[in-house]
């Protein structure tokens, strides 16, 4: 389970930038809006158009980028598939037959397929630098300011972001676990 240890999500990295300084409102609409923007559009282009915007974002957390890559690691079966199921049931022009599924791989099939796994990337990456320059106690502060409002129509802002920091400080605990048990 070597894989395991790729898991940051939930893991704090403690350096000064200027993406650990801000407030983590801000980082989780910002993260809440750039999610939203590449979930939302189709194509490449608006996919590729952020790219250089997340580059830029890791650059500017001080965070290596080796540390944040690794949180695709564990996606790379879900991209396989992704691809490979896409590539066999979206209907197209005929990349190659395979003769021993009697199913065509399409041309379509494989561009919407690394479409959805570039997008799926992009959104852990971006998911994965939330965790990695917020602590948990800032990001429940912050997402229990974020949601109080909501406190007037009985809307439970507190507990719900009580929900979440007690997840994501389970996530490394749970990954050491599996090893230990691995081991």
């Amino acid at each position: 389970m070597p894989f395991l240890t790729d898991i940051t999500l939930g893991k704090y990295v403690a350096v000064d930038s200027p993406l650990h300084r801000l407030d983590p409102r801000t980082k989780f609409l910002a993260t809440t809006a750039l999610m939203m923007a590449l979930l939302t559009n189709e194509g490449f282009a608006p996919l590729l158009l952020s790219t250089p915007f997340i580059i830029l974002v890791v650059r500017c957390s001080k965070v290596p980028p080796a540390l944040v890559l690794k949180n695709l690691r564990p996606f790379f079966w879900l991209f396989f598939f992704t691809i490979v199921l896409l590539a066999l049931l979206t209907p197209g022009a005929t990349l190659w037959h395979l003769p021993y599924l009697d199913r065509p791989v399409t041309v379509q099939g494989v561009k919407l397929g690394l479409f959805f796994s570039l997008r799926l990337a992009a959104v852990v990456l971006i998911a994965s630098l939330l965790t990695l320059t917020t602590t948990p106690m800032e990001l429940t502060d912050g997402l229990e300011k974020l949601l109080s409002p909501l406190r007037r129509f009985g809307f439970p802002a507190h507990e719900l972001a009580m929900m979440v920091s007690i997840a994501l400080r389970f996530i490394p605990v749970l990954v050491e676990e599996a090893e230990r048990l691995h081991k």
